[in-house]
């Protein structure tokens, strides 16, 4: 009888789309990403390329999707690592199935400095400081629990609203009644979504957002690493955890060329969770 050989699962990555960093730390490393290409049209001859492949000569599959949604999907179990920014993380310290296994200072691309998670107010706005704040002014944001842990931090009551849009203008009137501020989710673009009597909190990096937008800073929450995530149920896995190792081995390797591009590299395992995000005392 013949044998049959198993087919071995290959190994599931996953980046954030706006992190060209990455691609070009990985490629530096040995790990070629072919990218898949959609249907010929006649503005693409070759189809434009999609955000999933495959890393040459290796057996690993590779995505590239909204960075919010890494943290969650490593989780769970879709991929089995995540590389992603230090703000997406700690808006998801709840992701109990997911380990940090690494970290490097850079941002989202390639030789600017570490970006940052920031509020901002539009410079024609009466905003300065929180103190300049009135009850009931919306926060627009991705990263809702940071933006709510940072107005607390500074002495302003809020609460994120997580009902339909229709409602949400009750709940901000709500929240003006209640002395407390509203956080507002968004999904990208913030910048062009911003109204002069509101606040963003959005990843800075290199500044062109500020300039174009007329945006002037209110405070800083943090500053924006890049972590290695990896699900926990694949480090149990032998051959899923060698691959992973093997991995963070060839990153690693190149981290001296890196730093020679002024992208410096910091431990692992040396992120730190601020005390104020730590202690799982978020409200939903």
């Amino acid at each position: 009888m013949d044998t049959v050989t198993p087919i071995r699962q290959p190994l599931r990555i996953v980046y954030g789309k706006s992190q060209s960093s990455v691609e070009t730390h990985m490629i530096e490393a040995g790990w070629q990403i072919i990218w898949r290409n959609g249907e010929p049209t006649t503005k693409e001859p070759n189809g434009e390329t999609l955000d999933d492949g495959a890393i040459k000569g290796k057996n690993a599959q590779i995505a590239r999707i909204r960075s919010a949604e890494i943290p969650w999907r490593v989780s769970i179990g879709s991929f089995d690592i995540g590389i992603v920014g230090t703000d997406c993380l700690l808006d998801h310290l709840d992701e109990n199935s997911v380990r940090i296994n690494g970290g490097y200072a850079y941002g989202r691309t390639r030789g600017q400095a570490l970006p940052f998670l920031g509020v901002f107010a539009r410079e024609s706005s009466l905003f300065s400081t929180w103190d300049d704040v009135p009850n009931g002014t919306t926060i627009i944001t991705e990263r809702p629990h940071l933006t709510k842990d940072e107005a607390e931090k500074n002495g302003r009551a809020a609460e994120i609203f997580w009902g339909d849009e229709r409602n949400y203008l009750k709940f901000q009137n709500e929240m003006a009644d209640k002395g407390k501020l509203a956080i507002k989710i968004i999904e990208g673009a913030g910048a062009q979504q911003l109204q002069d009597d509101e606040l963003l909190v959005m990843v800075g990096e290199t500044g062109r957002r500020q300039r174009n937008y007329d945006l002037k800073e209110i405070s800083r929450i943090c500053d924006v690493e890049t972590l290695i995530l990896v699900n926990i149920e694949s480090m149990r896995r032998p051959a899923i955890f060698r691959e992973i190792q093997q991995f963070m081995r060839d990153l690693d390797r190149v981290t001296v060329k890196l730093e020679s591009d002024s992208i410096r590299s910091v431990e692992k395992e040396s992120i730190v969770v601020p005390r104020h995000l730590s202690s799982g005392e978020r409200s939903a």
